[in-house]
């Protein structure tokens, strides 16, 4: 019986960790369909009137799966 409640308690912290999404190629490649619409408007219109564009792209390359870390150094990349 020790084994079988050890089971569950051992599982569940794996749990989470394996909902974590692991990005599918490169931060430069990630996103082209909020990539594309911010390198246009900064192209256009300049960094500064596209914020809301380059927070977009930003939120984007987290929901791929790319860490915080990963994310601000391009933001700071970028500045």
């Amino acid at each position: 019986m020790g084994q079988t409640q050890a089971t569950p308690a051992a599982e569940t912290p794996a749990l989470p960790a394996a909902s974590k999404k692991e990005p599918s190629c490169k931060i430069c490649c990630a996103c082209p369909e909020t990539r594309q619409p911010r390198d246009d408007c900064i192209i256009r219109r300049g960094k500064e009137n596209c914020l809301d564009l380059i927070e977009a792209h930003y939120q984007c390359l987290l929901t791929e799966g790319f860490t915080k870390e990963q994310v601000d150094k391009l933001r700071a990349s970028t500045k």
